[in-house]
């Protein structure tokens, strides 16, 4: 039974290895797309409240120059 476990080990496990390596790169792949969307993301976010402040900003000025 060693024998013969040793002989299947010795035929699936580089298999198994290899499909392990190949996951842990695709995670690794995603991890660095994800990590990029966010950056974006959070670019993005940055830019809106900018300009919603400026446009307060402009607001308030038109409603003060009104009074």
């Amino acid at each position: 039974a060693i024998e013969a476990s040793n002989e299947i080990a010795a035929v699936f496990l580089p298999h198994a290895r290899r499909l392990c390596s190949d996951r842990n790169a695709a995670l690794l792949a995603q991890q660095g797309q994800l990590e990029r969307m966010r950056e974006s993301l959070e670019q993005e976010i940055q830019r809106v409240r900018q300009q919603r402040a400026e446009r307060q900003r402009t607001t308030l000025t038109i409603e003060a120059e009104e009074r």
